[in-house]
């Protein structure tokens, strides 16, 4: 199977402007209808993607699958943040530029072991990437306003059954996650607000267990999962 994506340019614009309400400015002793802060920002993403896999029955028990997926993002921001009353809620950042560009190949690779037609066993790697970008939330810096990719790597065995003449279906794997410049959100007392970060590194290992059961009610059927 092979194919190709192409996404349209997808634009979006944030603005907030912020107004001290009425209590608030009694309390503080400002004027009524000033801003405690105003920001404008402007993100332009153009995405394109290929992806292809095969599988390969090279014995009457044995199929290998090999696929891979490629990953091209470009990101253009344009962003101002900026305290007009001088109320020092916010810091002045801005006007500023900025761009993202990167491309990921994501490769997966599987082996799998027919015992008989209703158990298999199977052996998967497989990458997955999550495309950096841009904050455009309220800032306290602007080091906070952009973020790196993320990258994973996962490993996983595990064993699928057809049992009970088809009525059920059970799935059991084992697996381990190894994240590189992992996704986060972080919050920023400063400013009240949240940011998306990147933590050094992280894992993940665990077991996963599913049972779908088919159960027959007079006529009428109905799937159960467990």
């Amino acid at each position: 199977h092979r194919d190709l994506h192409s996404f349209p340019t997808r634009c979006s614009s944030d603005l907030h402007i912020v107004f001290i309400g009425d209590g608030l400015a009694d309390i503080f002793g400002i004027p009524y209808g000033w801003k405690s802060f105003d920001q404008r920002a402007d993100v332009t993403t153009d995405g394109y993607a290929a992806f292809a896999n095969a599988t390969y029955h090279f014995a009457d028990r044995w199929a290998a699958t090999l696929g891979g997926r490629y990953t091209y993002e470009q990101k253009d921001l344009n962003f101002q943040q900026f305290d007009p009353n001088g109320l020092g809620f916010v810091p002045n950042i801005g006007p500023l530029s900025d761009d993202y560009s990167a491309g990921e190949f994501t490769p997966t690779a599987s082996l799998m072991y027919s015992l008989n037609p209703s158990w298999n066993l199977y052996a998967t790697y497989s990458s997955g990437y999550k495309s950096g970008g841009f904050n455009v939330d309220v800032l306290s810096t602007a080091n906070n306003i952009g973020f790196d990719a993320e990258r994973v790597d996962n490993f996983e065995l595990g064993a699928k059954a057809v049992l009970f003449d088809g009525r059920a279906q059970a799935n059991l794997a084992v697996f381990y996650m190894d994240y590189k410049d992992l996704q986060v959100t972080q919050y920023d007392p400063a400013t009240f607000s949240n940011y998306i970060g990147n933590a050094a590194s992280a894992s993940v290992t665990g077991i996963e267990f599913d049972l779908v059961a088919y159960m027959e009610i007079g006529r009428a059927s109905c799937r159960e999962r467990v």
